[in-house]
């Protein structure tokens, strides 16, 4: 019922992946993550998505499927 939104950044040399098991094949489900206009008091814009990597760098996201977003899914805001 919540974005993600990874706080820490990875170095270059040590990136956070976000991936799945091997053999395994995760779904993220974004369908109750609430979501309102521009200018709304929703903190989630329809332009941020349900996965939002903004102000950390050094994510890697492998192998997850998002589905029933309100937008992008996966958004980074660089």
């Amino acid at each position: 019922t919540e974005q993600i939104r990874p706080t820490h950044a990875g170095e270059s040399d040590a990136w956070i992946i976000y991936a799945a098991y091997p053999g395994e094949m995760p779904v993220i489900d974004a369908g109750a993550v609430p979501v309102g206009p521009p200018g709304s008091d929703s903190p989630w814009p329809h332009d941020q998505g349900a996965f939002y990597i903004k102000d950390v760098h050094y994510i890697r996201v492998h192998g997850l499927t998002l589905r029933n977003s309100h937008a992008a899914g996966f958004m980074d805001a660089e």
